[in-house]
C-alpha cells in the first residue's frame, strides 16, 4: 500500500478532474447522438455532424483509454475543454446555428473549465464562445447590429453561462482555500508551528 505521505494531492486532484472531464466528453457524445437519431431533428448535413461525432469520440478515447497522455496536467485538461468546444461549435453550426436546440451543451464546457482551470481560463473560453456565437449569427445580426432589441437578445442567451461560470468559479475557489487550509493543516506542527515530516517529504 502507497504510504499516505507519498501521495501528491495535487495529482489525485487533476486526476479526479481528467475523469469527470472524460464523462462530460461522453455525455456531450450521448447529447449529441440523441438529437440525431431523434425524429424530426433539422440537421443541414448529417455527413458532418457524424463525422464530427466519430472524431470526437476518437479524441476522447485516445486521451483517456489509449493513455495519449501518461501524466495528467492542466494543459491536458485545457486542450479537452477546447476540443469540446470545437465538436459543440460544429454540431450547433450544422443543427440550426443560433436557434439550436443544442446551443446549451456550451454550460457543460464552461462547468468543467470553472471546476478545473480557474477564472482566466474560463473567462477567454466564454468569449470564445460568444465570438462563435456571433459567426454563426452574423446574417441576424448583420442588419441592426447595436439595436436595442438585439443587445436585449444577447443577454438573454449569454446571462446563464456567465451566472453559471461565476458561481461555479466560486465554488472552485471555495473548494481550492479549504484543500490549501487542510494541507497547510497536515504540514505544520500544531503546537510550534513548524513544518513537519510530511512537509520535509513534499520539499525533498
Amino acid at each position: 500500500m502507497q504510504k499516505l505521505e507519498n501521495i501528491d494531492v495535487q495529482d489525485m486532484e487533476l486526476q479526479g478532474f481528467s475523469r469527470s472531464i472524460a464523462e462530460l466528453e461522453w455525455l456531450l457524445l450521448i447529447l449529441s447522438l440523441l438529437y440525431y437519431v431523434s425524429p424530426g431533428a433539422a440537421i443541414e448535413n448529417e455527413w458532418s455532424v457524424m463525422l464530427a461525432m466519430v472524431i470526437f469520440a476518437l479524441f476522447t478515447l485516445s486521451f483517456h483509454y489509449f493513455k495519449f497522455f501518461v501524466t495528467v496536467t492542466k494543459w491536458k485538461l485545457a486542450l479537452e475543454t477546447w476540443a469540446m468546444l470545437l465538436f459543440i461549435s460544429c454540431v450547433v453550426f450544422y443543427t440550426g446555428g443560433v436557434y439550436s436546440p443544442l446551443l446549451n451543451l456550451y454550460l457543460l464546457v464552461i462547468i468543467a473549465s470553472a471546476l478545473t482551470l480557474g477564472k482566466l481560463t474560463t473567462l477567454l473560453e466564454f468569449v470564445l464562445i460568444a465570438a462563435l456565437y456571433l459567426y454563426m449569427g452574423y446574417p441576424i445580426y448583420a442588419g441592426d447590429t447595436f439595436s436595442l432589441s438585439n443587445f436585449a437578445q444577447l443577454m438573454v442567451v449569454f446571462t446563464p453561462f456567465l451566472l453559471v461560470g461565476y458561481l461555479t468559479t466560486m465554488l472552485s475557489a471555495d473548494v481550492q482555500y479549504g484543500r490549501r487550509l487542510l494541507e497547510l493543516i497536515s504540514e505544520t506542527d500544531e503546537l510550534t508551528g513548524v513544518r513537519n515530516r510530511r512537509s520535509f517529504n513534499s520539499v525533498l
